[in-house]
């Protein structure tokens, strides 16, 4: 689909009169559009980062993972804030984050929630459940793997779906 060019022209007027205070910042069509990883702490940023520079996953995939990464980290802060080193979880880290992804609702922990609109506090779908913990488990796999942090865990079993 094509947008005119007097589609992005209206989009920019329209952030500039927000930015003057007259209305809402225009929602941004589509997904991982955030910029950069704000509100995750270092050094579970940094790993982030450099575990999406190294990963030979699609760009897809990485930026899913990635997103759902830096919710992790922003949960870290509130909840775990001696863990926001990957370094420094444990299967209790572990069984603590698969709690907090049952429970978690629409809009926790992530960066901006201007496209949510009536969605933002309902419960998230199973499938989105199981692709975080997915997104856990490959990331701290990884940084295992590759020698980044050490093995405390196996994020296979520590991080498991159950049926």
């Amino acid at each position: 689909m094509h947008r005119r060019a007097s589609d992005a022209g209206d989009g920019q007027l329209q952030k500039i009169v927000a930015d003057l205070g007259h209305c809402q910042t225009p929602v941004r069509p589509g997904f991982n559009h955030a910029p950069g990883l704000a509100g995750v702490p270092e050094p579970w940023a940094g790993y982030l980062q450099r575990w999406y520079d190294t990963s030979t996953l699609t760009v897809n995939v990485r930026n899913n993972i990635r997103t759902n990464m830096a919710k992790t980290g922003r949960w870290l802060a509130a909840q775990h804030p001696e863990a926001v080193d990957p370094a420094h979880w444990t299967r209790a880290t572990c069984a603590d984050w698969v709690a907090a992804v049952d429970k978690m609702a629409v809009g926790d922990y992530v960066q901006r929630t201007d496209h949510l609109h009536e969605r933002l506090g309902d419960p998230i779908a199973p499938r989105i459940k199981s692709h975080i913990l997915m997104g856990t488990r490959m990331f701290l796999r990884d940084l295992q793997e590759w020698e980044w942090i050490p093995r405390r865990f196996d994020p296979a079993r520590a991080l498991a779906v159950h049926r």
